[in-house]
Formats: C-alpha cells, sequence, structure tokens
C-alpha cells in the first residue's frame, strides 16, 4: 500500500552502504550518495514518480536494524535515515521518495571497542570519518547506532 507522508511525519530506516572513490554508494544499484539527501528516481524509462507501487524504484531502508550476527562482513557502513513522502511499505524494509542520512555507523567498530576504538583507525573508517564530515554527519558504532536511532526518532 502506497502513502504520501510529509518531512515532519518522517520515519526512520536503516540502510547500508559501501565507500568507492571517496563516496557512499547504495549497495544494490550503485548509487552515490554525493549529499546528505537523496529524491529516488525511477531508473527504468517509464513515466512515474518513485517509488511506484508496479516497479521496484525508491529509496530502500530496513524498518529495522538487522542483528549484528545478520549483518554481511562486506557491508562497511551502516546508518540512519529520516524517510518521507510517498512510501511503500513492505514487510521488512520500505520504500521512499526522499531519504536523509542521520548518522552513520562504522561495521568494524563495537561496543567493546569503545565509541572511538582502543585499536587504530581503518582505513575504511578514514574514509567515513571524512565522508561524513563533508555531508556534516555524526558517527556512532554499529551497535549503538539503534538506541541512538530511537531517540532521533521520538524528537520528530
Amino acid at each position: 500500500m502506497m502513502e504520501i507522508f510529509g518531512p515532519f511525519e518522517a520515519m526512520i530506516g536503516f540502510r547500508a552502504w559501501k565507500i568507492a572513490n571517496g563516496e557512499l554508494v547504495s549497495i544494490w544499484r550503485e548509487i552515490p550518495w554525493r549529499n546528505r539527501v537523496i529524491c529516488a528516481e525511477c531508473p527504468y524509462p517509464w513515466d512515474h514518480v518513485a517509488p511506484d507501487p508496479t516497479c521496484s524504484c525508491g529509496v530502500y531502508a530496513h524498518s529495522r536494524l538487522p542483528s549484528r550476527r545478520a549483518v554481511s562482513e562486506s557491508v562497511v557502513i551502516w546508518g540512519a535515515v529520516s524517510m518521507w513522502g510517498r512510501r511503500i511499505a513492505h514487510e521488512f524494509e520500505v520504500r521512499t521518495q526522499y531519504a536523509r542520512i542521520e548518522l552513520l555507523a562504522s561495521h568494524s567498530s563495537t561496543e567493546e571497542s569503545g565509541e572511538a576504538g582502543d585499536r587504530p583507525p581503518s582505513q575504511a573508517d578514514h574514509e567515513l570519518y571524512r565522508i561524513a564530515v563533508r555531508l556534516g554527519i555524526n558517527v556512532t558504532t554499529f551497535d549503538r547506532l539503534k538506541t541512538i536511532s530511537s531517540s532521533l526518532a521520538r524528537r520528530r
């Protein structure tokens, strides 16, 4: 079922990116996120606004953060996004028209190693922090992402 929500009715979702050429890139369609806010566009030659119930287009996010065990080690970056506009809800994910990155988390950082970690930052950590600074986004650990995102949802 498709519904339309304004920016003040945004929901929080969780999504994963990889880093390529110094940018966050969507994992499935490899679309770069050069800005903090993205508007979905249909990649197919059909004339409709994304997301559309008859198509697979839209900005995807999980409605719940997967458990740490369910997360692939190849996924470097997880984050919380606020989502609004046209919205299509599925059982475990949501597709929307607009999304804004609210918070990023290093997949390699854990609560046990501390927020900044007791180990030297990896190359992926350096790239993540450069991207976060450029986009004006805070970085946390994967383990704290869900807790912090819950407080973001309550403030809306």
